[in-house]
């Protein structure tokens, strides 16, 4: 009977393996785009290994993720396809992962004749998620991580259930593999550190070598620490937070609708508000979101070893979100979905215990229909666009006939189009004018020196926004760096992050609007740029496709 069971199960495991790599692989390849701006930056620090010149912060936050890919591009070539193809298979193995971690957590509990079932249903709520699905067709590190988060989760299960050597060795080998993809994830690692220490306190099995081979984990690290003192520094001013944020993660955690993927929405929840009173507003969104939240909240109310594992969501987002009320971080919402698989078992332990149940059954049904109903229409994760990938801009520089030997100004690296479009001529950054050399030319000592705090960042750049003049410093700096001894200079606009005109602007902050004050610095300075440009060079050509616009200037 027992063998009858594990082939069944084994069968239904195949079968959610099965649709979950189908749904990955459709329209993975997005061929009218190419790699988007994070996607481009990723693949130009990996293929340039191990050359660590372009962007050698960035190696040093992922570096076990840029040698996977580096190894990965190599034996299964650069193609489009091939590099998105990476994330699915880190995908595909989470959902393995979380398979065993449900058969795993049975144990704990003391329920082994739940094994199959609970398993089964992490499995299925994993495979069907939808920022699951988004994240494992984007060529980032996300999946890598998503994989990783659900294996420590395993082998820390293991740990408190045998709390041997075999498992401490698999338990620090996984902390290590998580840490050092992505070593922003210091505060899980710690978190998972923590737990493991009260277990093992609690359970008066904590030894030396338990200590010392947890405290090594973080020994690369500190070095790092000690040799890159800004490390863990970001520009965070492009993220708007405000408390919609909970809102929007709810949604984006458990409903199959997903939204604000590049960026916060000021002041979501009016838009939320406003479709409350649609049937499909309830049956995609609120449903979703209000069961998961209930089935949650259950399974912590009568188990210990459950709230125990919870603390590391919980912490974890409340962590973001006490942090975003400072100047200094601001949270975007798929900084938190890497303490979703842990909320998700969490999840299914309850439903695997209720499912017996007729009013659980009808509920996961119509959970499962809402998520199907959506992964089959136009506005599934497989079909949301990103913004406008850098071959889109290749094949515009082409198509239009533009010089390769030009000279050129780009949104930020000119490796990131070099995929598609090789620049003979000299390039240069468009974001450098946000360095401090070229900060002086547009903003006072005072501005510059909170700015660099990052105290009262739109007051301080609230002067130059609303200016008219362009300053004779930013005049010559902009010709001096970018047009010196330049007969031809060919300048590329990410519209997506140069969107606003100086009018528009203004009417934004004397309005008191909450726009991200990223986009609205280089806005101004792209427009500052352009009319500098203009009043010294002739405009040859000007082409807009999509979010990019290029301007061709003549001497």
């Amino acid at each position: 009977m027992e063998k009858t069971q594990k082939i069944k199960h084994y069968i239904i495991l195949a079968l959610i393996l099965i649709f979950g790599l189908v749904i990955r692989l459709s329209n993975l390849e997005k061929p009218t785009g190419g790699l988007w701006h994070d996607e481009a930056t990723a693949y130009a620090i990996a293929s340039a290994l191990p050359d660590l010149s372009f962007n050698f912060h960035r190696f040093l936050i992922f570096p076990l993720y840029f040698i996977f890919y580096k190894l990965w591009i190599t034996v299964f070539s650069n193609s489009d396809f091939a590099i998105r193809l990476m994330s699915v298979f880190f995908d595909i193995l989470a959902i393995i992962t979380t398979y065993f971690a449900g058969m795993q957590i049975t144990k704990n509990l003391k329920f082994e004749n739940l094994k199959y079932r609970t398993g089964l249903i992490f499995a299925l709520l994993y495979a069907i998620n939808s920022s699951f699905i988004y994240y494992a067709q984007e060529a980032k590190f996300y999946s890598m991580t998503f994989f990783l988060i659900s294996l420590t989760t395993l082998t820390f299960l293991k740990l408190i259930e045998n709390f041997d050597k075999k498992s401490l060795i698999f338990f620090v080998i996984s902390s290590v593999l998580m840490l050092y993809t992505q070593t922003t994830l210091v505060v899980i690692t710690i978190l998972f550190t923590i737990l493991a220490f009260s277990f093992a306190i609690k359970t008066k099995k904590l030894d030396i070598l338990f200590v010392l081979a947890n405290l090594l984990v973080y020994l690369p690290l500190i070095i790092f620490l000690i040799i890159e003192k800004n490390y863990f520094s970001g520009n965070f001013d492009i993220v708007h937070f405000d408390n919609s944020f909970i809102l929007i993660m709810l949604q984006n955690w458990f409903s199959p609708v997903l939204t604000c993927l590049q960026n916060n929405m000021p002041n979501y929840k009016m838009l939320f508000m406003l479709f409350f009173i649609s049937p499909k507003f309830w049956f995609s969104i609120l449903f979703p979101i209000f069961f998961m939240i209930t089935v949650f909240v259950l399974a912590l109310k009568n188990n210990k070893i459950l709230r125990f594992l919870a603390i590391i969501p919980i912490f974890f987002v409340a962590f973001h979100i006490i942090l975003s009320q400072t100047e200094f971080y601001s949270a975007n919402i798929r900084y938190t979905l890497i303490v979703l698989p842990i909320v998700l078992m969490i999840s299914g332990v309850y439903i695997a215990q209720n499912l017996d149940k007729k009013s659980m059954k009808i509920f996961l049904t119509i959970f499962i229909l809402a998520n199907l109903s959506i992964l089959f229409s136009p506005y599934s994760a497989t079909k949301i666009q990103r913004p406008f990938g850098y071959k889109v801009l290749a094949d515009t520089l082409i198509k239009n006939d533009i010089n390769s030997n030009y000279n050129f100004i780009m949104p930020f690296s000119e490796k990131l189009v070099e995929k598609y479009y090789k620049i003979n001529g000299r390039a240069e950054s468009f974001y450098m004018l946000n360095a401090v050399n070229a900060q002086k030319t547009y903003l006072t000592d005072k501005e510059i020196e909170e700015i660099s705090k990052k105290h009262n960042m739109v007051e301080n750049y609230k002067r130059y926004l609303l200016s008219d003049k362009i300053t004779k410093e930013f005049s010559d700096y902009v010709l001096t760096h970018y047009a010196k001894n330049s007969k031809n200079i060919v300048l590329v606009i990410d519209k997506g992050i140069c969107m606003f005109s100086n009018k528009d602007m203004q009417s934004i902050l004397n309005n008191g609007g909450t726009v991200p004050i990223q986009f609205m610095r280089l806005s101004k300075l792209n427009n500052d740029l352009i009319s500098v440009l203009s009043a010294n060079y002739k405009v040859q050509k000007h082409v807009l496709d999509g979010n990019w616009e290029i301007f061709v200037f003549e001497k």
